[in-house]
């Protein structure tokens, strides 16, 4: 098939032109859908009573920011919402929805202001709890559990019908509403232990 586009392209100096000009629009679609993505996720947890911000407490991810994702050749590839569930003494524990090259979300903590903790043997038993709300979460140093969203999106590859049809702002809105769903369910389940774990 790309052999059969490739000739459909070069077949005319218009098909050339217009090809050129539907290259140059892409990376702009691409971003425009990922920001619609992460403004309606946004609003779908504000709609829900949830106050989750950007990075640096920004009220939201910006449109620079996504731009960035796609065009530095060093990009931040990682950038998300974020969610404060539990603060007890020197102890905070958020939950997070992040990029890399797919969409992400679990829960992180921190100790005196300091993350990157999350594999310390003192935080073994919020690991497991939050195993047990769902095995699939996975830890590492920086994460107590996290998981991929149910679809998978790949913003980066854009290249599956999951991510495709966010192009579909019904499917886009459902989609975003699942995954806001699913992370409340989770943020309630583990709010309600932290004070017997912590």
């Amino acid at each position: 098939m790309e052999n059969q586009i490739r000739d459909f392209i070069v077949s005319t100096p218009e098909n050339m032109k217009s090809a050129i000009i539907v290259a140059n629009s892409l990376e702009q679609a691409k971003i425009k859908i990922q920001y619609m993505f992460w403004k309606f996720l946004k609003e779908e947890f504000e709609n829900k009573g949830i106050n989750i911000v950007g990075e640096n407490n920004n009220e939201a991810i910006s449109w620079q920011t996504i731009t960035n994702y796609y065009q530095k050749s060093r990009n931040n590839k990682y950038y998300g919402l974020w969610y404060k569930i539990f603060q007890k003494q020197n102890i905070t524990v958020h939950y997070g929805i992040e990029i890399n090259h797919n969409i992400y979300y679990g829960f992180t903590i921190e100790k005196d202001g300091k993350g990157g903790i999350s594999n310390n043997e003192e935080f073994e038993k919020i690991r497991l709890y939050i195993k047990r709300i769902d095995e699939n979460y996975q830890n590492n140093q920086w994460w107590l559990g996290w998981k991929h969203t149910v679809p998978l999106l790949n913003f980066r590859e854009f290249n599956s019908e999951n991510v495709f049809n966010l192009a579909d702002r019904n499917y886009l809105k459902r989609t975003v509403n699942d995954i806001v769903e699913n992370s409340i369910q989770d943020i309630r389940i583990l709010q309600n232990e932290l004070d017997k774990i912590l």
